[in-house]
């Protein structure tokens, strides 16, 4: 693996979404959303298994994004630990091998898999340990899951409709990693010339206004 190569969120979603799509044959996931332990968490990556089993994976890209130590304080992993069915059936921690290298530094309800690059440059997903059932009961089927989350997004829209919601763009402009594009200056045409002719030499004139 490339030391140069810098993970971040964004990345290791890409990855994921193209192994849920590609290797397990999956088609429903989503990122970023707030639709299960009663909307009060982030989940980074969600997606149904063949089972219809609902997996979160948590993605980690550092090691002090990973401290073991912070998992048994946060309200999530305490739901987690006792097998609310508010939870999802299963949950991984995806990250770097270096992050987090071995599945004995997680909780017993973690999965972990690490995101791979061979020397071609192509990213892989690798299971270092598979995730236990937390709980058994199917909360969502997909076309379930797809409503709630239809409807907390029209929730959502309609508060930023309202002016309750900061705008993005202005929320995008004062993060570092949206950088501004340059304006493009237009550039005026040319013609070469060809001999004693130019190309321009058969166009039409423009009429003078009367």
């Amino acid at each position: 693996m490339s030391k140069d190569l810098k993970y971040n969120e964004g990345l290791v979603q890409a990855i994921l979404a193209q192994y849920v799509s590609i290797k397990l044959k999956m088609r429903h996931f989503f990122c970023n959303l707030y639709s299960l332990y009663d909307n009060t968490f982030e989940l980074d990556f969600v997606y149904f298994d063949r089972y219809k089993f609902v997996n979160e994976a948590e993605v980690k890209v550092s090691k002090q994004d990973a401290l073991v130590n912070e998992f048994n304080k946060t309200k999530k992993h305490k739901m987690l630990a006792s097998g609310d069915e508010s939870c999802p059936n299963k949950f991984w921690i995806v990250c770097p091998p270096d992050v987090v290298p071995t599945a004995d530094l997680l909780p017993d309800y973690c999965g972990l898999k690490h995101v791979l690059r061979d020397k071609y440059g192509v990213h892989t997903i690798k299971i270092i340990r598979k995730a236990p059932l937390i709980h058994d009961k199917i909360k969502y089927v997909p076309s379930d899951f797809f409503q709630k989350v239809y409807y907390q997004l029209s929730k959502y829209q309609s508060k930023w409709f309202a002016g309750k919601i900061a705008d993005f763009d202005s929320r995008l402009k004062d993060s570092k990693l949206v950088v501004a594009k340059p304006k493009r200056k237009r550039k005026k045409r040319t013609y070469r010339k060809l001999g004693d002719k130019s190309l321009s030499a058969g166009l039409p004139k423009r009429r003078k206004k009367k």
